[in-house]
């Protein structure tokens, strides 16, 4: 049964994907960062990170990066973003 969750999540993971590259070419970055918290959401469904998992990585990125790219749907995007060869 979890087979079929993960699948049906992943494929909302995708729609999403499209739709952050739509907002983001729009120049609509409010829309874009919730697109972009929404599918973070997805990915720890996922993978099965829990909330104190995903605020502790958030802490340490952080604390190592106290700028923008310190922000985990930056991050999540960048990875995104290289995954696909941009």
């Amino acid at each position: 049964m979890r087979e079929g969750v993960v699948a049906r999540l992943s494929e909302v993971v995708e729609s999403i994907e499209a739709n952050i590259e739509v907002t983001a070419a729009c120049g609509r970055q409010g829309a874009t960062k919730l697109l972009q918290m929404a599918r973070l959401d997805l990915l720890c469904e996922i993978h099965e990170i829990s909330d104190s998992e995903l605020l502790g990585f958030a802490e340490e990125l952080a604390r190592r990066h106290p700028t923008r790219e310190g922000s985990v749907v930056y991050l999540a995007e960048r990875r995104r973003e290289r995954a696909s060869g941009g």
